[in-house]
């Protein structure tokens, strides 16, 4: 599941990829997470029908957000933006004053 230690109940942002229908949620600290949502339709079992069975959702963090950003002196995550076009995910700091792009 997606649980955090922080006092911070809700993500802080989101970006959606409507290429891949992956939606990224990001954790602002404590510690940081960038997390990936993806939902897809599985096909009818058996074949028999045309409607496919309810979504199920896959989560996982596509990189340790942590390790990647610690270095660079980024210490919370503010807000997330997707570039389609770069495959790339921009992440804001506010209290680094610093946006970081992070290739998918």
């Amino acid at each position: 599941g997606v649980h955090s230690a922080s006092p911070n109940k809700g993500f802080e942002g989101c970006a959606y990829d409507g290429l891949t229908r992956h939606l990224y949620l990001a954790v602002e600290k404590n510690p940081m997470r960038v997390i990936r949502v993806s939902a897809a339709a599985r096909p009818p079992p058996g074949g028999n029908s045309s409607a496919p069975e309810p979504a199920v959702a896959e989560v996982e963090e596509p990189f340790d957000a942590e390790a990647v950003l610690g270095p660079l002196g980024v210490t919370d995550i503010a807000g997330l933006h997707l570039d389609v076009e770069s495959r790339t995910l921009l992440i804001l700091s506010e209290e680094a004053k610093s946006v970081v792009r992070v290739t998918l």
